[in-house]
C-alpha cells in the first residue's frame, strides 16, 4: 500500500505529462485561432468606422458615371479593314466627336455606338495625321454629353488619371493609374510629323483604348489615349502594331488637342505656326535670376525677317517656356508652336544673358516642305522602304520585308519616275508627292517604277493601314 501511495505523485506528473503533450497543440492552436479572430474582429470594427475607402470608391464611381455616356465606341471599316475598332469622346452639342487618325484611316464606313446602346452613322470632318487628331460628326443632336476640359491647366506627374475605351472589344472599359512622366517621345507612334509631347502613365492601356479619354480626378478630359506601335510588323494598322498594356502607355495632351480640333472644326484643315528658327537637338541648362538653373532649348539660329528675328529673338536665347508650357525638350517647343493657328500670337519666356524676357511671337505659316522633312523617316517606316538620291534619279535603296511597299510590288533598286501622276526627281520630292496624294489619310497612290534591268515602267498601287 505505501509502494502505491509513493508513486502516487509520480503517476500524476506523467498522466499531466501525456495530457500536454496530446492536447497542448489543441490548445495552443484554440489560442492561437481566438488570436486571429479577435484581430479579424478588430480590423472589420476599423473597417466599419473607417469610410475612407468607401469615400474612394464613391469618387471613382462618380467619374464613371459622369464620364461614360461621354465616350464613345468607333467601328470602322474599310477596303481591307473589317471590324477595326477604337474609342473616342463628345466633343460639343453640335455632333463632334474625338478620336486619333489612325483609327479612321482609310475609313469607308464609320460607326459610332454610344453607351446608352445607339448606333449612328459618322461622317468624318477633317483628320491631322501629323499630331494623330480627328473628328467625327454625327448628325443626331440628341443625347450628347460633352466632356469636360481641363482647358488651360497643365497636367502634373503624379496625378491621378483614369483612361476610357475599348481595350479588345470590351467596349467603354476604364482603367486607372497615374501620370508617369510629361514630354515623352515615344521610339515608335502613331504620329508623322515629331509632334508627340506625350503624358506619359501607368493607367493599363490596349489597343482599342486609342481615341479614348484620359480624364483627371474631377472627370475633366487631360488628354486622348494614343495607340503606340512596337514595329513588329512595319506597314500595318497602328491598332495590330499595338502590344499588350506593359505598364507604360501614352496620351496626346489636351493643350495639343484643343487648337487642332478648333481648325479642323472651323476651317476644315489645320494650318501650323512658325517660329523660322534653328535650334539645338536636346535641352539645356543655364544659370538664371537667384543661381537657379533654368532648363530649355538653346536657339542657335534666327532667319532674318522671320517671326521670330521681328519679335526679337536672338540667336544663343534659352527658350524656357512658350505658351504657359514649360519647355522640358524639343517636343514640347515643337508641338505648342505647331499646334498654334498662324497669325496668332504667343508669349515665350527666353533667359538672355542670365536674366529671364518675355517675348511675345506673331507666328507664321510653317511650309510644307518643312513639316514633310521632319514626317519623312516616320513615312518611310511605315511604307517599309528607304529611298535616295543616286546619280541624278531617285532610286529605292531597301525594301523592307512584309512592308506595304514590298507588297505593292516595289523592288529595291527601282528607279522611282511619279508619284501620284507627279514626276518625282529626289527624297523630299518623293515624300511630298506620297503626303499630297492622300497616303497618310489611308488612300491608296500610284507610284511609276522601273526596275534596274527593264525598260518598261510599271504602276504600282501603295497604301498604308
Amino acid at each position: 500500500m505505501r509502494r502505491i501511495v509513493a508513486y502516487g505523485p509520480a503517476m500524476v506528473v506523467v498522466l499531466a505529462c501525456v495530457v500536454t503533450l496530446f492536447a497542448g497543440p489543441a490548445m495552443l492552436s484554440g489560442i492561437g485561432h481566438a488570436q486571429t479572430q479577435a484581430r479579424i474582429e478588430l480590423a472589420r470594427a476599423d473597417l466599419m468606422q473607417d469610410d475612407i475607402l468607401e469615400r474612394i470608391d464613391a469618387a471613382m464611381t462618380a467619374r464613371a458615371e459622369s464620364t461614360l455616356p461621354s465616350v464613345v465606341h468607333v467601328d470602322v471599316v474599310g477596303q481591307r479593314r473589317s471590324g477595326s475598332s477604337g474609342a473616342g469622346w463628345v466633343y460639343d452639342r453640335d455632333g463632334h466627336i474625338i478620336t486619333n487618325a489612325h483609327v479612321v484611316r482609310g475609313a469607308t464606313r464609320v460607326v459610332v455606338e454610344f453607351h446608352d446602346g445607339r448606333a449612328e452613322p459618322g461622317e468624318i470632318l477633317g483628320t491631322d495625321p501629323f499630331t494623330d487628331i480627328a473628328v467625327i460628326r454625327v448628325q443626331t443632336r440628341d443625347g450628347l454629353f460633352p466632356m469636360p476640359r481641363s482647358t488651360g491647366e497643365q497636367p502634373r506627374a503624379g496625378q491621378r488619371v483614369v483612361a476610357f475605351g475599348s481595350p479588345f472589344g470590351f467596349k467603354f472599359s476604364m482603367s486607372e493609374g497615374i501620370i508617369s512622366a510629361l514630354g515623352r517621345e515615344p521610339p515608335s507612334s502613331s504620329v508623322y510629323g515629331q509632334f508627340t509631347n506625350f503624358i506619359q502613365t501607368d493607367a493599363a492601356v490596349n489597343p482599342g483604348n486609342s481615341g479614348g479619354p484620359l480624364v483627371d480626378v474631377r472627370g475633366r478630359v487631360v488628354g486622348m489615349n494614343v495607340a503606340i506601335a512596337t514595329a513588329r510588323s512595319v506597314g500595318d494598322s497602328l491598332e495590330d502594331q499595338e502590344g499588350d498594356s506593359a505598364g507604360i502607355s501614352f496620351a496626346i495632351p489636351l493643350s495639343t488637342i484643343e487648337p487642332i480640333l478648333d481648325q479642323i472644326i472651323e476651317h476644315g484643315e489645320v494650318e501650323r505656326g512658325f517660329l523660322d528658327i534653328a535650334f539645338q537637338p536636346t535641352l539645356d541648362r543655364a544659370p538664371g535670376p537667384g543661381g537657379s538653373v533654368f532648363p530649355g532649348i538653346r536657339v542657335s539660329a534666327v532667319n532674318p525677317g522671320g517671326p521670330a528675328d521681328l519679335a526679337g529673338l536672338e540667336e544663343d536665347d534659352l527658350i524656357t517656356e512658350v505658351g504657359g508650357n514649360p519647355v522640358i525638350g524639343v517636343q514640347a517647343l515643337r508641338t505648342v508652336v505647331a499646334a498654334s493657328r498662324p497669325g496668332s500670337e504667343i508669349g515665350m519666356t527666353v533667359l538672355r544673358a542670365g536674366a529671364l524676357e518675355r517675348v511675345r511671337v506673331t507666328l507664321g505659316d510653317m511650309p510644307d516642305i518643312v513639316l514633310i522633312r521632319e514626317a519623312a523617316p516616320f513615312i518611310a517606316m511605315q511604307l517599309g522602304l528607304r529611298v535616295r538620291d543616286r546619280g541624278g534619279e531617285l532610286r529605292v535603296a531597301e525594301v523592307w520585308p512584309g512592308g506595304p511597299a514590298q507588297r505593292a510590288g516595289i523592288e529595291s533598286g527601282d528607279r522611282v519616275l511619279s508619284v501620284g501622276g507627279r514626276s518625282v526627281d529626289s527624297t523630299l520630292e518623293f515624300f511630298v508627292g506620297m503626303t499630297d496624294a492622300g497616303l497618310l489619310d489611308g488612300r491608296e497612290v500610284a507610284v511609276s517604277v522601273r526596275g534596274e534591268s527593264s525598260e518598261e515602267p510599271r504602276d504600282v498601287d501603295v497604301r498604308i493601314y
